[in-house]
This record gives structure tokens, C-alpha cells and sequence, in this order.
């Protein structure tokens, strides 16, 4: 990449480096949550569907329930 948050978004002036720093995560996330969700479109999949298969498939063979996987689920949004 090698380019600043400053660049990315450019935006050259920031209230505090708290806030430089919240951007940058924000920024960063949608950055991996959009190379996630090209990786599953293929598959007609969403970020909660795999989370829900990567718990089930923790728990084989025992049974999960819809109890459990709510808990444990990183992203609680409905789909």
C-alpha cells in the first residue's frame, strides 16, 4: 500500500491523534470486511453465514445449539 490514513482519505488535518487513530482502524476494517465478503460472494455467502459454519464445524460432532452459536458469533447483526 504505502500510502498514510492522511491519503487514503484525504484528509490532511485531524483533531487528535485518538481520532487519526479511530479512523484508521475504521478504515482498515472496511478494508478487510470488503476483501471478506468478495471472497464469499461465489459462494452466495455473507460474513455471518461462514462465522455460523466456522462455529459448527468447531463444535464436530457435537450439536450445537442456536443458543450457543449467538453467543460466540463475532458479528450479532441480522442477515
Amino acid at each position: 500500500m504505502g500510502n498514510t490514513i492522511q491519503e487514503l482519505i484525504k484528509q490532511s488535518k485531524f483533531e487528535s491523534p485518538q481520532q487519526m487513530a479511530y479512523i484508521n482502524l475504521y478504515y482498515t476494517y472496511y478494508h478487510f470486511h470488503d476483501l471478506h465478503c468478495s471472497i464469499l460472494k461465489p459462494f452466495d455467502l455473507l460474513p455471518q453465514h461462514y462465522n455460523i459454519l466456522k462455529i459448527v464445524k468447531g463444535k464436530h460432532p457435537e450439536a450445537v445449539t442456536p443458543g450457543h452459536i449467538l453467543e460466540v458469533m463475532l458479528d450479532k447483526k441480522e442477515t
